[in-house]
């Protein structure tokens, strides 16, 4: 599984171990909307690329918010998930 680390340039770093690739265009993900208690995510990236949506609400423990890997088809993928607590945070992990 591949860590997505934003740096202070503008592009992103992504490393397995002692492997690390720079790419321009990484995957992104945004708030598409929020129903309520309900939030809906959208990932957007290469087309075909998997990325699993991962939750917090402190930065430390971080747990899956998907049960399973997205795909980006046709470039983006959309996740609706249960809102827990007045703030939370959210990152992708690229899957290969």
């Amino acid at each position: 599984m591949w860590v997505i680390f934003v740096t202070a340039r503008p592009f992103i770093c992504r490393g397995w171990l002692d492997e690390v690739q720079f790419v321009q265009d990484p995957p992104s993900i945004r708030l598409a909307s929020d129903g309520g208690n309900m939030l809906n995510l959208e990932a957007t990236g290469t087309p075909g690329t998997r990325v699993e949506i991962q939750a917090s609400v402190d930065l430390i423990q971080w747990n899956a918010s998907t049960i399973a890997p997205l795909t980006l088809e046709g470039g983006r993928a959309t996740a609706s998930l249960a809102q827990q607590g007045n703030q939370m945070f959210f990152r992708l992990f690229v899957s290969p």
